[in-house]
């Protein structure tokens, strides 16, 4: 029931139940998904003060969104603002509006369509909504599977920019998680404390979430530091929503080559081909 994430230390989660770690090269955008709906990319960092091989983590999240032409037609990334810094602020703490919900600590930033996000917000484009907010170790996620079965509420939202009951903050927070939390108690706690507060996008910390969604593919995004073996950033992505008529597309990338398993025969019965051998190119290039 693991699907599509990619997280700390490039560990990747296939849409097929795989998992396996990709090592890629610090600096480099590679292809996770690629559609002729949507392509998905993440930037790979390497932090050489990090011990040992657990010192490469993904730092950015890219999604290009094509029309019925295949003209690019919204541009979403979520990034690291310095990826040799931690907690660099976004402005002056005693006022109300800077540092006050500087999204992790003013290290992380959403631009959507050259709109940039850096502060706890909730915001809608024409293609979609992000909500982006700082948040706590136990509301982090588990794996979580993507829904392919499509979600009335998403597609209404976009498309007549309706605003319910049903689509409020907290409520697509709550429905995104799927109690898939490490603290499920302790992190409802926490939301609910937030919501008689109203406070969400006040809080702020060292780790984020930021929930993007369109018609056609949604994510959860988490950003968190790492501070106590070395100085470093790492953003875990996981596809929460698939359209049926986008995941029945032809899918490649890293993550979109796991949608299809790849079978041989052995002469006795189907056996799983190892994905070094089922994947379609052999080197990190070919996914730039």
């Amino acid at each position: 029931d693991e699907f599509g994430p990619v997280n700390g230390s490039t560990t990747v989660h296939g849409l097929s139940g795989q998992k396996f770690e990709f090592e890629g090269r610090g600096g480099v955008w590679y292809s996770m998904v690629s559609t002729k709906s949507f392509q998905w990319n993440n930037r790979i960092s390497k932090f050489e003060d990090c011990p040992g091989r657990d010192n490469t983590y993904p730092t950015g999240v890219g999604l290009t969104l094509f029309d019925e032409t295949g003209a690019a037609k919204s541009k979403i990334e979520i990034s690291v603002v310095n990826e040799h810094s931690t907690n660099i602020g976004c402005g002056n703490s005693w006022e109300r509006g800077n540092d006050y919900s500087c999204l992790g600590a003013g290290s992380l930033q959403v631009v959507v369509d050259g709109h940039k996000i850096v502060q706890g917000s909730d915001h809608t484009f024409d293609h979609g909504r992000v909500i982006a907010y700082n948040t706590v170790a136990r509301c982090a996620l588990n794996w979580t599977p993507f829904d392919s079965a499509g979600t009335e509420q998403t597609a209404t939202f976009v498309r007549r920019g309706l605003r319910t009951e049903s689509d409020s903050v907290m409520s697509v927070i709550q429905n995104n998680s799927k109690q898939n939390m490490f603290d499920v108690d302790g992190c409802q706690k926490w939301l609910s404390e937030r919501k008689e507060k109203k406070d969400l996008f006040e809080q702020t910390g060292t780790q984020s979430t930021v929930i993007l969604q369109t018609e056609k593919v949604s994510f959860h995004i988490e950003y968190k530091q790492e501070q106590e073996r070395c100085n470093a950033h790492t953003l875990d992505a996981w596809i929460t929503y698939v359209d049926p008529e986008v995941l029945a597309e032809d899918w490649q990338g890293v993550v979109g080559e796991t949608k299809d398993v790849n079978f041989k025969s052995t002469g006795e019965a189907l056996k799983r081909v190892d994905r070094k051998d089922a994947i379609k190119f052999e080197e990190d290039d070919a996914y730039v």
